[in-house]
């Protein structure tokens, strides 16, 4: 089979002189095309077998890696973008040739790149970015990378090179000068902003902050590096590691001059100088004799109800007895829970025959959920919960906001009729036909479908064929006074001829 390949192969060298003298120029008689720029060093007859197996249709990976060094190495290592993209399939799926000096072998579109294939995805700020931003050839770490293409001078066009590493591109930003170097970047820093390391939790440092010093600026604490540079941003790199925290002195100026010892923690709390410690204070205090602290009220801190300030909120209002307002601990009124926390109800429940106690619902570790149930609502109320109204929300029958109140006030309307008008009147699909009848006369409040009814019950016995009818056969849809439709059941005539008509 071969043979004949061989004798055009000759043919050839005779007719067109493609042999070891054939010059560049003549290998363009069987080339589909001039090379583009970087590779117009390979143009010519003698240069073919460079890219291309004798005999065989396509390029080679292998052969174009022979030359492409550095991607080669990347392919190997399953790693960047080449590997996912299938380079091992032939590099001609993307890159094409012969198609001329200008034309671009990259044709890379960024627009429809994926970066996470090449093993690491921008992520917020960076996502902002030209390409060019980052790959450029001042930011290429890989020594084989910067050889091969700025041998060829094509340093600035390539993508390779770049590291993963957040120092490989801002080791320049550095504002830490250092003190860092055992960490990475991401440990404390995201790609939103450099200026707000989301990810650093001082809990995890030897000082825990608590109180007043979680709103104390960074650089209050942390003081300029001796001697360091300033950083890109135009502040002064702050000292974070080697600073002395073992007592409060380390910082702070001792008002006492030593002569209340060197452990302020003794007296004071974070949460504000002037304020005695909690623990100091619960030792020689005996609360339960004045006002029993239980649940969250146990875990409070004083100052939330004793403090030169009455503490308000939306929810809670205390007020002090007279005599002790204006001292470091003054007394609260508190003759019940009302006393300190506003009445979400607006009082609906304290003109309740049950009273207005808020402990009979809530409890005091926990402000929801309410201890009510439909149980409660079954021994306490006239109206039993039964079937479908087991499973419905307290707001459906009680609305939270009565005509022209303050929206979102769970003030649970008490006072509602117990007869199903009082609630399904707008419901009602009989437009008053029923007038004088009680739904539950026909419905039952499982589901409001009836599954049975009896027309021995009516003006009219069915027999006959008769039974078997649907109610729709004898029972049409008329136009409703608001509109819509409704299903006609009374009156009707009871004769043949107000169904049948009157025919012969």
């Amino acid at each position: 089979m071969t043979f004949p390949r061989l004798i055009l192969t000759t043919v050839a060298v005779m007719l067109f002189g493609f042999g070891p003298l054939a010059r560049p120029a003549e290998g363009q008689l069987i080339s589909p095309g001039k090379l583009s720029e970087p590779h117009a060093e390979l143009e010519g007859i003698r240069a073919c077998t460079n890219c291309h197996e004798l005999r065989e249709k396509g390029i080679e990976a292998d052969l174009c890696l022979e030359c492409h060094a550095p991607l080669r190495a990347r392919i190997q290592a399953d790693a960047g973008y080449h590997p996912a993209a299938g380079a091992t399939d032939g590099c001609a799926r993307c890159h094409k040739e012969h198609y001329g000096r200008d034309f671009d072998l990259l044709h890379f579109e960024p627009s429809e790149f994926e970066h996470s294939e090449v093993g690491w995805e921008p992520e917020g700020a960076h996502t902002a970015l030209d390409c060019r931003e980052c790959h450029t050839n001042s930011l290429v770490r890989s020594n084989e990378v910067r050889a091969f293409k700025g041998r060829y001078g094509a340093l600035s066009r390539t993508y390779l090179g770049l590291e993963t590493e957040c120092l490989a591109c801002h080791q320049s930003d550095d504002p830490h000068d250092g003190q860092f170097s055992d960490r990475t970047c991401e440990s404390c820093h995201g790609q939103e902003t450099w200026e707000d390391p989301a990810g650093f939790d001082h809990d995890a440092a030897r000082y825990r902050l608590t109180g007043l010093h979680l709103q104390v600026e960074c650089a209050e604490c942390h003081p300029p590096v001796a001697g360091s540079a300033v950083s890109s941003g135009g502040a002064a790199e702050l000292q974070f590691t080697g600073l002395a925290f073992g007592q409060c002195t380390s910082c702070h100026l001792d008002e006492h001059d030593g002569g209340m010892g060197a452990t302020c923690s003794a007296c004071h709390v974070t949460a504000g100088w002037n304020r005695v410690g909690e623990e100091t204070l619960r030792g020689r205090f005996d609360h339960d004799g004045r006002y029993l602290l239980e649940g969250a009220h146990a875990a409070a801190e004083c100052s939330t109800c004793h403090a030169s300030t009455p503490y308000i909120t939306e929810t809670v209002r205390i007020e002090y007895r007279p005599a002790t307002a204006g001292k470091a601990y003054p007394s609260p009124l508190s003759d019940g829970c009302l006393s300190c926390h506003v009445d979400e109800h607006d009082g609906e429940f304290v003109a309740s025959a049950a009273g207005g106690s808020c402990d009979r619902c809530h409890g005091q570790v926990e402000w929801y959920p309410a201890r009510y149930d439909f149980r409660r609502h079954n021994d306490e109320t006239a109206f039993v919960l039964e079937g479908a109204h087991v499973a419905t929300p307290c707001v459906a029958c009680h609305p939270s906001v009565p005509a022209g109140a303050e929206p979102n006030v769970p003030r649970y309307q008490l006072g509602l009729g117990d007869a199903c008008a009082d609630c399904h009147a707008p419901d009602d699909p009989h437009a008053d036909q029923f007038a004088g009848r009680t739904c539950d006369s026909c419905h039952g409040s499982r589901t409001f479908l009836i599954p049975a009814f009896d027309h021995e019950r009516t003006d009219y016995e069915l027999d006959g064929a008769h039974v078997g009818l649907e109610c729709a056969a004898c029972h049409f849809g008329e136009p409703a006074p608001d509109g819509g439709q409704v299903t006609r059941y009374r009156p009707l005539g009871t004769e043949c001829t107000d169904c049948h008509g009157g025919g012969v």
